[in-house]
């Protein structure tokens, strides 16, 4: 008995069917897509945030207007991180590092960048939980990299240097060492370093290593000694909630997923009325950090245990952390 050869017309069928079920396939994971992300928006509206006083900026990732109109889409450098801040009408936006302009606050003073190389991070469609993430990626050698968001400058009025100070943000640790939050000098309407200033950044260390390794919090005051926290390990490509809270002149703490990490006395150093640079160091040319982040909450002002209770679990069950 001869084997029956499919005729070109059954060929066609075959083919049309499987691309219908293929198309019906894609369809039904843009829906999942669509059907996360908007879980995520109505958490977010409904969050504790909006309420807690004190509110001096909010970037995340999935509402409608965190960025410039077509900058949204997968693998996309962008240029504008949007402030959600629904208690002020002055917004603070997170800019797009540039090395073509001196006057302006996002200019990187790092050796070695120039205005090609020198750019906000890339969007990342489906990143921390599967929802839109930042990417930031540095590197100093081949290839080099200079990507960094730098909020308006006006922000730093809203955030004194003795005062209390509460910051949230979802991140993960990819490769490299450096600091994924800074705060930039801008002293007679240039940027300058913070090195040798007073200042808050959170550092994870040349020690990060294949697995991953130490980080750590930092206010420094060249003049007056500093609060640092330090030595508390973050694994390589975990998302991780980090909460820094500073009660002014009693204590600074660190908590990870909403568990205590780490509490010292506060050494009341000043904090440095300068903006925050999201992404580097304000001017260290070596770091070659890479790192996800998908949401960052500032708070000025005492924010009370149950307020950060309640958004640490908003931001938990957003991301799906687990303590």
């Amino acid at each position: 008995m001869k084997n029956k050869a499919f005729s070109l017309v059954e060929l066609s069928i075959v083919i049309l069917i499987i691309g219908v079920l293929v198309a019906a396939v894609g369809q039904g994971l843009d829906l999942l897509q669509d059907a996360k992300i908007s879980a995520a928006r109505t958490l977010t509206s409904g969050s504790k945030v909006s309420s807690v006083k004190g509110l001096v900026f909010w970037l995340e990732t999935t509402s409608e207007g965190s960025f410039v109109e077509g900058e949204a889409n997968d693998q996309t450098i962008i240029s504008q991180w949007n402030d959600i801040n629904p208690q002020s009408t002055i917004k603070f936006n997170a800019k797009a590092g540039q090395r073509t302009d001196a006057s302006q606050i996002t200019y990187n003073l790092a050796s070695g960048s120039n205005s090609s190389n020198t750019s906000g991070p890339k969007y990342v469609a489906k990143g921390i939980n599967d929802l839109p993430t930042l990417n930031f990626s540095n590197n100093n050698g081949s290839g080099a990299k200079f990507q960094y968001l730098t909020l308006d400058h006006q922000s730093a009025s809203m955030i004194p240097s003795r005062e209390d100070l509460t910051v949230f943000f979802v991140v993960r640790f990819i490769s490299g060492w450096g600091s994924i939050i800074d705060r930039q000098c801008h002293s007679s309407g240039v940027p300058s370093p913070c090195s040798l200033s007073s200042r808050f950044n959170f550092y994870c260390g040349s020690s990060f290593n294949s697995v991953g390794g130490n980080c750590s919090a930092n206010l420094f005051d060249d003049n007056s000694g500093a609060s640092s926290l330090s030595s508390f390990n973050l694994t390589k490509n975990i998302p991780y909630l980090i909460t820094f809270a500073r009660d002014y002149g009693k204590s600074v703490s660190v908590r990870i997923n909403g568990k205590l990490q780490q509490t010292l006395a506060d050494s009341s150093v000043g904090a440095g009325n300068y903006v925050f640079k999201i992404g580097r160091e304000t001017s260290y040319p070596d770091e070659n950090q890479t790192f996800d982040m998908s949401e960052i909450i500032v708070f000025s002002g005492n924010v009370s245990q149950n307020n950060v209770t309640s958004i640490e679990s908003y931001l938990m069950k957003k991301y799906n952390l687990k303590p």
